[in-house]
């Protein structure tokens, strides 16, 4: 049986661009001055004179795509958007997230500039530990790609889970992502472009005429509860933290100065436009305290 033609050495493979041999390679034997009798594979490399590291590719069926990666790579690095991968993993950038915007002042916020809401963290929290840890809690952030993040949306969606609760998973996947990439320790952000299912519908908002009939008949201690909710458009925690200084009658406004958290008590409102709240009802908090 002919024997396979010899690989060309490394000095014959263009630069930046080495070869990786099978460990049964001949070439690994007699201080590699054997013969190739496998098939290789080519990994090529960029340097990163800030770290003093070499930054290196995955591995590659062809000297041409382990070139076309360093040739990438270079014009990244010249723009700046190319770096050393960070070791960090999984857990531990979860971990570092989680006690910055725990911390007070919070040290991370949101898209938006703002603080995380307790009950959006606790969520997020409760999600990545049930979830997501136990799968890719000990890999490294810039080895994990869009496979891994498929096969989890995958699994999540083989417990049976509803759509709405793998949506929300892989949302706290995506906030960890946006945090690594801010900070360097990833080149790209692997949850991007992923199509998930929208959960369950919300329930039909009730036509003006419907929910007056409704209100109508709610017993007079929690009847201005329900008016403000609908009237006002308050949230849950909204209403829960007003107090009688909040409410002008005259006017028909409710100022939102804070909201409600079950852990935290009141905390800043979700956003500057739920400062102010126009109540279009006249009867609208006249018949119990909201306290």
């Amino acid at each position: 049986m002919p024997s396979k033609p010899s690989e060309k050495k490394k000095s014959g493979l263009p630069t930046g661009v080495s070869a990786v041999h099978s460990s049964a390679c001949a070439t690994q034997k007699k201080h590699g001055n054997g013969d190739c009798d496998c098939t290789p594979t080519y990994r090529a490399f960029v340097y990163d004179s800030r770290t003093m590291t070499k930054i290196r590719s995955t591995t590659f069926p062809t000297v041409k795509q382990a070139q076309e990666w360093r040739e990438d790579s270079r014009s990244l690095q010249r723009k700046g958007l190319l770096s050393t991968p960070s070791r960090r993993t999984f857990r531990e950038v979860a971990d570092e997230w989680l006690a910055g915007v725990k911390a007070s002042p919070p040290r991370y916020v949101n898209r938006a500039r703002r603080p995380y809401k307790p009950s959006a963290t606790r969520h997020y929290e409760m999600d990545l530990r049930k979830y997501v840890l136990d799968d890719l809690g000990g890999v490294r952030m810039s080895d994990i790609r869009r496979t891994d993040i498929q096969a989890l949306i995958d699994r999540l969606r083989g417990r049976g889970l509803q759509e709405g609760t793998v949506r929300n998973v892989i949302t706290a996947v995506r906030v960890l992502f946006r945090h690594a990439l801010e900070r360097g320790y990833v080149e790209a952000n692997p949850t991007v472009g992923f199509r998930l299912g929208v959960g369950n519908k919300r329930t039909r908002a009730a036509e003006p005429a419907e929910a007056a009939e409704l209100i109508a008949v709610q017993p007079d201690t929690i009847r201005g509860i329900y008016t403000c909710a609908y009237y006002a458009g308050l949230r849950r925690g909204e209403l829960r933290a007003i107090r009688w200084d909040d409410i002008s009658l005259a006017d028909r406004v409710i100022t939102v100065r804070t909201t409600w958290d079950d852990k935290e008590g009141p905390v800043k409102p979700k956003s500057e436009a739920s400062t102010d709240r126009e109540c279009r009802s006249s009867p609208c908090c006249t018949t119990t305290s909201l306290i």
